[in-house]
């Protein structure tokens, strides 16, 4: 909070820029302004603080660091690693895509239809095993 008017202060950008080049040092960052989720930027449960500023750096695993411009934390951080763990795990179980997860019907359509090979797998699990037990019993 500005300590004259009262109202919000944010963080220069020039000097947020600086500090977060010190994040990993000796490689350039590129910063870009997110005001809604993206793919990595998100909350399932909630709304997440916006406008962030994402630093993509150029080093080996591809550090992504999200800072708020507000206070200068450093909200998230991700790297190659994290963001492909991201989509083999948590992608795959919670279907959160940005155009699903933004219209809800649409999430629960693709959920249901995802759902239905498992369901024909179980089902047919039981009636095999249903019909082995029924030709066991029938042999005793």
């Amino acid at each position: 909070v500005d300590a004259a008017t009262g109202a919000p202060a944010t963080i220069d950008p020039t000097r947020l820029a600086a500090a977060a080049t010190r994040l990993v040092p000796g490689r350039h960052a590129v910063a870009t302004r997110i005001v809604a989720p993206d793919a990595y930027y998100y909350d399932a449960a909630g709304a997440p603080e916006f406008p962030i500023i994402r630093f993509a750096f150029d080093d080996a695993l591809a550090t992504h660091a999200y800072i708020s411009p507000r206070t200068g934390a450093i909200v998230a951080a991700d790297d190659r690693v994290r963001r492909r763990y991201r989509w083999l795990y948590q992608g795959l179980h919670t279907w959160d895509l940005n155009i699903l997860t933004g219209h809800r019907p649409a999430w629960d359509l693709a959920v249901g239809v995802g759902l239905l090979p498992g369901l024909a797998v179980a089902v047919a699990g039981v009636v095999i095993g249903w019909r082995r037990l029924r030709r066991r019993a029938s042999q005793v």
